[in-house]
């Protein structure tokens, strides 16, 4: 399995909005690249579009603490701005 391919694929479904199917790919991301915070970022995206903020909630959050862990500030703040944005708090 190419994990990559499936969070480039993902990130494709998702701005095509086929948010189900992008899903499933950022999963397989997942089990397989655990901290990817991309793939949390996307997904979390991707819940919001169909309305499960709890789902969208936990995996923006553990995007942005992701990449605060990687000190990657300008991500991790773009993550905050988008929850800020979905109200998601």
């Amino acid at each position: 399995t190419f994990f990559p391919a499936y969070l480039t694929r993902g990130i494709a479904y998702y701005n095509l909005g086929q948010y189900e199917t992008a899903i499933r790919d950022f999963v397989v991301t997942l089990k397989i690249w655990t901290d990817q915070p991309e793939a949390y970022y996307y997904a979390g995206l991707s819940f919001a579009k169909l309305n499960r903020q709890e789902d969208a909630y936990h995996n923006l959050i553990r995007s942005a603490d992701l990449y605060l862990q990687r000190n990657q500030s300008n991500e991790y703040h773009q993550v905050l701005r988008k929850m800020n944005e979905l109200n998601l708090h």
